[in-house]
């Protein structure tokens, strides 16, 4: 468990990636229902960008309450990163929301 509270550029990035995942996966399978059950028949893919937000606290954590500096830049390269593939690849291609039950 050690892995997880070293002050290291390449341990942020993997918390950064493991949560964006994560956190996308949780929102291609909720989001659909939750829509669904509220008769909104069109979802934006501007929805995904909720995916870095626990990355984002994360990384407010490991940079105010641990003081690992170098695990927080890996946070952050990985949310900037993501922000800007979003925007380049996924904002303008994408005419609807991504589903897991579909």
């Amino acid at each position: 468990m050690n892995f997880w509270r070293n002050d290291n550029f390449f341990v942020g990035a993997t918390v950064g990636v493991v949560l964006t995942v994560i956190t996308v996966l949780l929102l291609m399978l909720i989001v659909p229902a939750v829509y669904a059950a509220m008769g909104i028949d069109t979802i934006t893919p501007k929805i995904l960008l909720l995916a870095f937000m626990p990355a984002i606290f994360m990384m407010r954590y490991y940079m105010k309450k641990l003081n690992f500096s170098n695990a927080g830049s890996g946070m952050v390269f990985i949310v900037f990163l993501g922000v800007i593939l979003y925007f380049l690849l996924i904002a303008n291609k994408l005419e609807t929301f991504p589903s897991l039950l579909n």
